[in-house]
């Protein structure tokens, strides 16, 4: 399997018969399969867009999270925030600078060897990407697909249209609803709300 190294927390674990796509033919491979663990580490990825109205205008850069969860979304922001203030827009303006987010889970079986560690702030493991070399089964022994997939998408995290008094406060509360790894500390505050709603 190829190697993987995130930073990135794990949303979700299952339980899963792992069998070499080479030996599927095999009828005893399933049978003398065991189970392992596997996991599917979240990423977010943020993109800064133009936007004339609700047509997309110009793309600007595009963010990961290779310095930490959710960082893609406060690198963009910074971005997003340094355009729209040299276009001067506001919540008035036609045009608008927003930073459009997407969420992706990676399925991976978790390396027994040492962290990784790029830098004294982050932590970073080794996973095992699952590939096409490799068939999943659940426990019940039902085919299972497995791949990269995106977990959701089209998320708008901040927003020129936003007041600026504001913005800083909306973007805490997008982490905060997003960040399932960290207990929230203000979970229902009036702009989380509103941001709860939006989604809706």
């Amino acid at each position: 399997m190829a190697k993987f190294i995130s930073c990135c927390p794990v949303a979700l674990e299952q339980k899963v018969l792992l069998v070499a796509a080479n030996q599927l033919t095999d009828p005893n491979a399933l049978t003398q399969a065991q189970p392992r663990t596997l996991s599917w580490v979240q990423e977010s990825e943020s993109s800064v867009l133009m936007m004339h109205g609700r047509q997309v205008l110009k793309y600007g850069s595009r963010f990961n999270d290779r310095n930490g969860y959710l960082t893609s979304v406060t690198d963009a922001y910074r971005e997003a925030r340094q355009l729209a203030e040299y276009y001067e827009l506001d919540k008035d303006s036609f045009e608008s600078i927003i930073v459009n987010v997407r969420f992706i889970r990676i399925p991976v079986f978790e390396n027994q060897e040492q962290q990784v560690r790029f830098s004294w702030r982050q932590t970073y493991r080794q996973y095992e990407v699952v590939d096409q070399h490799w068939q999943a089964f659940d426990l019940k022994k039902h085919p299972l697909l497995i791949r990269r997939e995106i977990h959701a998408e089209n998320i708008t995290a901040w927003s020129s249209k936003q007041h600026m008094h504001n913005s800083r406060d909306a973007l805490h509360d997008f982490r905060e609803y997003w960040d399932f790894s960290q207990p929230p500390r203000r979970r229902f505050t009036s702009s989380t709300q509103r941001f709860i709603t939006s989604l809706a």
